[in-house]
């Protein structure tokens, strides 16, 4: 596979006196996760674009699972470098130039459980013919990861008899699903959402049902703090828009994850509000604590009074979000 996706081969030029081997050595263990053993850095193939300064493609270079990338480039101009792993082939088949290349679009459904779509960039002038290795180059992934730690229903304690209680879907609503491959966020009005208004019942068994969407069916036997460990996906939003699913036609807004509990069989939802989402970003949402019924549909307004969102713009594995108590009392 390496061989065969090795002689995928564009340059701008042949080489010459004037050109110099470069070996990019890529370090996967730079951009760390825990979803599963390699899963969130494991390589299956790269992508070498080198831009000369005036935009112009100097070399595209495809390899297979490795971790290294070679190209033969040209000594006395600096260059810009751009190195993207597990985008499928045909995104980048037409690109012959900077600006193209990062107006390109990667989308929520390129990657997977198992293969993220990564990136990093660089600039770098050659001076001479000796053969140079540049790195190791740490990627960034382009999605962001949203985590529910923990859940606790103290609300079944007000009940004489405490009903039954499940953890029956988890949603990430205005879930942006693309993103260009310059890496920034955006918020666009265009095609490019799921999850408006509504559950839009994308399928779980499509890739981007996989990363927007849960059903975990856990059963609450008690007000205590129980383990959730949810996980899903988005790509960055740029939007920190507070309208929700009340507020039509739909806008481009910001991105929450809404939990529902069935109480005793009916569905109560519980909306949190995540910041403007940058890429390679995790948010960890903890300590969720319910204490009254939600709303009967996803996205919909709830009483927030007093709650707070801490959010640190952290890496991957450390952005935190304080999703609160629901619902808060008014103490005014």
């Amino acid at each position: 596979m390496a061989l065969l996706l090795g002689s995928c081969t564009k340059e701008g030029g042949t080489p010459s006196a004037r050109n110099v081997r470069v070996t990019f050595v890529v370090d996967a263990s730079a951009t760390k996760g825990s979803l599963s053993p390699g899963g969130e850095t494991s390589i299956q193939s790269l992508d070498l674009l080198v831009f000369r300064a005036d935009g112009a493609l100097e070399s595209h270079v495809r390899v297979g699972s490795v971790s290294s990338v070679e190209a033969s480039l040209i000594s006395g101009e600096e260059l810009t470098y751009y190195i993207v792993a597990n985008l499928p082939a045909s995104r980048l088949a037409a690109v012959s130039g900077k600006a193209e290349f990062l107006s390109t679009l990667t989308y929520l459904s390129d990657t997977s459980m198992g293969t993220m779509v990564m990136s990093a960039s660089g600039t770098l002038t050659l001076d001479g013919l000796a053969d140079v290795e540049v790195g190791p180059v740490g990627l960034n992934r382009y999605a962001c990861k949203i985590s529910i730690t923990d859940i606790s229903v103290p609300w079944l304690s007000s009940f004489a008899t405490a009903p039954s209680c499940v953890v029956n879907r988890i949603l990430v609503m205005n879930a942006r699903t693309v993103a260009p491959l310059s890496g920034a966020a955006t918020a666009d009005a265009d095609a490019y959402w799921v999850n408006k208004l509504t559950d839009e019942a994308v399928d779980p068994a499509t890739m981007v049902g996989r990363l927007v969407y849960e059903n975990p069916s856990l059963a609450i036997l008690s007000s205590a703090k129980t383990s959730l460990g949810a996980t899903l996906f988005a790509m960055p939003n740029a939007s920190t828009g507070d309208a929700n699913a009340s507020d039509t036609p739909w806008s481009p807004r910001r991105t929450r994850v809404c939990v529902e509990l069935l109480i005793d069989g009916h569905s109560n939802w519980y909306p949190i509000d995540l910041p403007a989402m940058a890429r390679n970003t995790q948010y960890v949402v903890s300590e969720l604590v319910i204490m009254g019924p939600g709303t009967t549909a996803p996205d919909m307004g709830i009483d927030r009074t007093a709650v707070a969102f801490g959010v640190e713009v952290a890496p991957w594995t450390e952005n935190t979000v304080n999703a609160g108590t629901y619902p808060m009392q008014n103490n005014d």
